[in-house]
C-alpha cells in the first residue's frame, strides 16, 4: 500500500538555509543547481503521519533535495513529518512524498516532476522511528543526514550535505561528496568517507577491514582503548598524529603511520589527500 502526502498551502515563515561549498584547490564556489535561494521561498506546507508497519522489518529513506533527520521513539510504526518550501504553488505540488512496504522493507521516497527549469521544492524529512526497527539506508543528494538513538546496521548518504550520526546501535557507514561526516556513541562503524570535508568519528569495535578517508579534509579518529586493529594512516599534504594510543610495532613519521592496539586484527586505514590525519585513543 502507497502512501502518499498532499500539500497544504501556508505562507512561510522561516527561510531555510543553505550551504555553499569551495572547492579549496581552485577556489571556486559551487553552486547547487535546482535548490532555491533564500530570498526566493515564498510558500510552504507542512504535514504529519504515522506510517503502520505492515509487517516491515527495515526502514529506508530516498530523498532528493532536502534534509533527513531521524530519531527513535516509543510509539509504533514510524511518525513522518514532511515540510516543503518552494517559490510557488506549483512547485509544491511537483513534489510528493510516498512510503510503502516492498520486501520487508519500509520505504520512504520523495519524487519530483519538474522539469528543465522549473523550479525544484526543498523537502525536509523528520521521523521517529519505533525502538525495535532497524534503519538500513538514509540517502538524499542536496541536505544534512542526521540520526540519532536507533538501531541497525545503516548507511548515511549525502551528496550535498554533512552526515552525522550518534548513539546507534549497530555498525555504521557515513559518506557525502561534499560535507563533514560525524560517528560517535555507535555500536561500531564500517567505514566513513567524503571527498571534501572531514572525517570525525569514535571508533569502539571493528568487525572487517574498514577505510577512513577525505579528499581534501582532516580525519580524526577516536578508538576505544580495549580496540585490536592494525592501523595505517597516511596525509597526501598534511600531518599524522598518534596520540596516547597504546599500540606495538608503532612506526610514526611525518605523513604516515602504522601500529597494532592491542593484538592486532582488522585493518583500520586512515587517509587524507589534502589534510591532517589524527589517531588518539579516547
Amino acid at each position: 500500500m502507497i502512501r502518499s502526502f498532499a500539500e497544504p498551502d501556508t505562507p512561510v515563515s522561516d527561510a531555510s538555509r543553505r550551504r555553499l561549498l569551495a572547492l579549496g584547490a581552485t577556489g571556486l564556489a559551487v553552486g547547487l543547481a535546482g535548490c532555491l535561494s533564500l530570498g526566493a521561498v515564498t510558500r510552504s506546507s507542512s504535514e504529519g503521519r504515522t506510517l503502520p508497519l505492515d509487517g516491515a522489518s527495515s526502514l529506508s529513506v530516498h530523498n532528493l533535495n532536502g534534509a533527513i533527520g531521524v530519531t527513535s521513539w516509543d510509539g509504533d510504526g514510524v511518525d513522518l513529518t514532511v515540510t516543503k518550501r518552494a517559490t510557488d504553488d506549483a512547485a509544491l505540488g511537483r513534489a510528493r512524498v510516498d512510503a510503502a512496504v516492498t520486501d520487508g522493507v519500509l520505504a520512504v521516497r520523495t519524487t519530483d516532476t519538474s522539469r528543465g527549469t522549473q523550479q525544484r521544492a526543498t523537502v525536509d524529512l523528520d521521523l521517529r522511528v519505533s525502538e525495535d526497527l532497524p534503519v538500513a539506508l538514509l540517502e538524499t543528494r542536496n541536505g544534512d543526514v542526521d540520526v540519532e538513538g536507533v538501531v541497525g546496521d545503516l548507511r548515511a548518504v549525502t551528496q550535498n550535505g554533512n552526515a552525522r550520526v550518534r548513539d546507534v546501535d549497530g555498525y555504521v557507514t557515513l559518506e557525502s561528496a561534499n560535507g563533514n561526516v560525524e560517528a560517535t556513541g555507535c555500536r561500531g562503524v564500517d567505514g566513513a568517507r567524503t571527498a571534501n570535508g572531514d572525517v570525525d568519528v569514535e571508533l569502539a569495535s571493528l568487525r572487517r577491514d574498514v577505510a577512513f578517508d577525505s579528499g581534501n579534509g582532516n580525519v580524526v579518529l577516536r578508538l576505544d582503548p580495549d580496540l585490536s586493529a592494525d592501523y595505517r594512516a597516511e596525509s597526501g599534504v598534511g600531518r599524522v598524529r598518534v596520540v596516547d594510543l597504546d599500540a606495538t610495532d608503532r612506526v610514526d613519521e611525518r605523513r604516515s603511520a602504522s601500529g597494532r592496539p592491542g593484538t592486532g586484527g582488522p585493518v583500520l586505514t586512515a587517509t587524507t589527500g589534502n589534510g591532517d590525519v589524527e589517531l588518539r585513543s579516547r
